[in-house]
């Protein structure tokens, strides 16, 4: 026969653990739908230019619009920082996807990276190209590599943290470890990124925080 207080703590753990789940669960989902509502739009601000030494910098424009790729995840968005305008040359294309089982630990959003001229710009515009998309084809990164999001106040703030995060780049040719910062406002949208070689220098950074100002009308 089963020790009996060996059992009652194991009827108790249990009953912990649904607890916990239950509780977690909608504040987890409540915290995603006011992030997902708070997300999509588009952004202009300044960043520096690529490459230059001089401190020149440039008008970009991010564009986070909603679309239907439930191959990525639950809730997928399309992600485009462009110069001249929204609409403009991409510099980056990417595909954001939220996952909504009850059971997640915390909201976690992956990425994925079209390479350059992979795919035409503006994909929100094209529906009928959704569907089409395969994650196969695009840049992945391991699971330690999600933006972890948390309600910060007035927002959201999502991170990537170095520690927890290496791939291999074909663009560098080497393991790169990002530290990586978005964080989502009523006005504004903050950007940081900062890209570490295996020797722990500095291979790329935005150079600090940038702030994006959201712009009237939807992506």
């Amino acid at each position: 026969m089963r020790n009996p207080v060996v059992l009652l703590s194991s009827v108790l753990l249990a009953a912990w653990l649904v607890g916990s789940c239950s509780v977690l669960a909608p504040e987890s989902d409540r915290e995603l739908t006011d992030l997902l509502e708070l997300l999509p739009g588009i952004y202009a601000g300044t960043a520096p230019v690529p490459g230059a030494r001089d401190g020149r910098t440039q008008k970009i424009f991010h564009k986070i619009a909603p679309i239907d790729a439930s191959q990525f995840g639950a809730r997928a968005f399309y992600y485009q920082l462009s110069v001249g305008g929204p609409d403009g040359q991409p510099l980056q294309q990417k595909i954001f996807a939220f996952k909504t089982n009850p059971n997640r630990p915390g909201n976690r959003m992956r990425a994925w990276v079209f390479s350059p001229g992979q795919e035409a710009p503006n994909l929100e515009q094209r529906p009928d190209s959704w569907f089409y998309l395969e994650a196969a084809r695009l840049m992945s990164f391991p699971d330690g590599c999600a933006f972890r999001w948390k309600r910060v106040p007035g927002g959201f703030e999502g991170l990537v943290k170095r520690e927890r995060c290496t791939f291999q780049s074909e663009g560098f040719g080497k393991a790169v470890s990002p530290n990586m910062r978005y964080a989502v406002f009523p006005d504004r949208l903050e950007w940081e990124e900062t890209l570490y070689g295996p020797d722990g220098k500095i291979l790329v950074s935005t150079g600090g925080n940038l702030i994006a100002t959201r712009q009237p009308g939807n992506p």
